[in-house]
């Protein structure tokens, strides 16, 4: 609990990417011909907006959609299964990344496909007639795959795997909400723009080894028939990012963005809806996504401080 609620008020400040001529003498995005220098800012820029803006349609909000209460335990030693599949929508808007194009801005929206298994490990203890679950524990697993715009230069296919815990504070019952802590560490598969011989374009970028922490706290109550949850939480991510630029107004040299560590941070807050039909649990999400919070030591279009929407339906199964 003490680790969910340190992820959950860290602050990570942004590390952009820094530029550097490719014929090896030291330069920034400042330093650059003023084309190149705006695309340069934006492909910068770019690179931070769709690691946050994947990584949430990876991970979505609730990590046991429609729910915010632990499983527990079924007949003495035999664990609870959770098992859903879920759909999540993100829209996303990136700044213009040609260079006769940089005030204007690549609109898409990446969909996501992915599986979640939750498992009950221990179902808590019981503090009042009613009211139980308290320290109760479920193993949580995820996977799937992102699509992005082919046509629009953007790497195709995403694919991401998650593992971390569910601690339940109170399981939900006639009288009490079922509230909880959870925390999952999520890996994906490279992303980027264009090509890396600029062949086809002006401007490119790859991010590699993308990663994060995903801390959420819920609580959930059937009001009417539904079940209804609500909840917050802290996303931590990180990639290797190195990039490209054409400098067309010095000769046709290159500017190469030198490889870092592109490290941010988005809080997020989102509402479930279910219905349940015997063991089936039908939950739909809407979610909110805050913009960059640290202050860019790169000048922005703005739209990296913007904040963002995601949505996802899914289909959920409790044995």
């Amino acid at each position: 609990m003490r680790a969910g609620l340190l992820l959950l008020t860290a602050i990570v400040t942004a590390a952009p990417l820094r530029a550097q001529t490719a014929g090896g003498c030291g330069s920034d995005c400042a330093n650059a011909g003023t084309a190149a220098r705006d695309l340069c800012f934006n492909v910068t820029e770019a690179a931070r907006i769709l690691e946050a803006r994947t990584a949430i349609a990876a991970s979505g909000g609730n990590p046991v959609p429609g729910t915010a209460s632990t499983l527990g335990m079924r007949i003495a030693s035999q664990p609870r299964l959770s098992l859903a599949v879920r759909l999540t929508g993100v829209p996303v808007r990136l700044p213009g990344l040609e260079r006769s194009q940089t005030e204007s801005e690549l609109g898409f929206t990446t969909v996501s496909f992915s599986a979640d298994l939750a498992i009950g490990l221990y179902g808590g203890v019981t503090v009042a007639p009613t009211v139980g679950g308290f320290g109760s524990v479920d193993l949580l697993a995820s996977v799937g795959q992102l699509r992005l715009p082919v046509s629009d230069g953007l790497v195709g296919n995403v694919t991401s795997w998650s593992g971390g815990a569910r601690l339940g504070l109170l399981r939900e019952s006639f009288t009490a909400p079922g509230v909880s802590l959870s925390a999952m560490y999520r890996r994906l598969s490279s992303v980027g723009y264009g090509d890396q011989g600029l062949t086809e374009g002006e401007s490119w970028f790859r991010l590699d080894d993308v990663s994060g922490w995903s801390v959420r706290a819920t609580a959930s109550k059937r009001v009417l028939g539904f079940g209804l949850t609500a909840g917050a939480g802290r996303d931590h991510y990180s990639a290797d990012a190195a990039g490209r630029v054409r400098d067309a107004t010095a000769t046709g040299s290159v500017l190469s963005l030198r490889a870092a560590e592109l490290r941010s941070a988005r809080t997020t807050f989102f509402g479930n809806a279910a219905v349940t039909f015997v063991i089936l649990h039908a939950a739909a999400e809407l979610g909110w996504q805050s913009g960059a919070s640290e202050k860019a030591a790169l000048p922005t279009t703005g739209r990296l401080e913007r904040a963002g929407l995601y949505g996802s339906l899914a289909l959920r199964v409790v044995i």
